[in-house]
């Protein structure tokens, strides 16, 4: 079964693609975060139009290992290194 986001991105720039889908995903840094709104984030940059909002990237007990909520789905972001994400579908 095929997920919204999930599988391999590979850097490309400043943004991680994948050949299964037309969109890339961006890891920004938010100026201001809270508690409710962690440190980091991602969003969704679509060839044309404006970048979307995917998640914030809420951390986990292993370093690297990010929660994201995105379309009621929940997944795990683990940045394998600076060139590569893996996102899969999370267990609650």
């Amino acid at each position: 079964m095929t997920t919204a986001i999930s599988g391999n991105w590979l850097k490309d720039g400043n943004h991680y693609t994948n050949p299964k889908f037309k969109f890339s995903i961006v890891l920004a840094t938010r100026k201001h975060p809270t508690e409710n709104k962690p440190n980091r984030y991602a969003l969704i940059k679509h060839p044309e139009g404006k970048p979307e909002y995917l998640s914030g990237l809420y951390p986990t007990q292993t370093e690297g290992v990010f929660k994201i909520d995105y379309q009621g789905k929940k997944y795990t972001i683990e940045q394998i290194n600076t060139t590569q994400l893996f996102i899969k579908p999370r267990k609650s």
